[in-house]
């Protein structure tokens, strides 16, 4: 039976722990795939503990953007859904383990962190 997305694949769900984002554009892992398999992110869950607005990126690697920049409102968290986020699949390529990877804008002088956390969804390659 397809998931809410449509997907008729049996995937295995995985919530690694929260990172923490301390300086701008600084490029952090949320996830490692695993080799033989594809990723979907599911849901991410943030907290921007600064007094200013930030932008949060989702990419892969060294740092390559693939989802949309997602605004922070100052001091909230926020979460986002499989519903509202775009489906991209995460692949491995040239047998090299491709981590999911994020960056934020974080204020130069900003005090605090932004916490960051995904629920992924791994499916076998095909």
């Amino acid at each position: 039976m397809p998931d809410k997305t449509g997907d008729p694949r049996i995937g295995v769900r995985f919530s690694p722990a929260m990172a923490s984002i301390v300086a701008n554009l600084t490029t952090i892992d949320l996830h490692l795939i695993t080799p033989g398999r594809t990723a979907v992110v599911r849901k991410i869950m943030w907290s921007n503990r600064n007094a200013a607005a930030s932008m949060l990126r989702i990419g892969s690697g060294d740092f390559n953007q693939r989802l949309p920049d997602i605004w922070m409102a100052p001091g909230l968290d926020g979460v986002m859904v499989e519903e509202e986020l775009p489906r991209y699949e995460f692949r491995i390529l040239a047998d090299v383990a491709e981590d999911i990877t994020a960056q934020a804008t974080v204020a130069a002088a900003a005090p605090n962190d932004i916490q960051v956390s995904i629920e992924v969804e791994e499916f076998e390659e095909q």
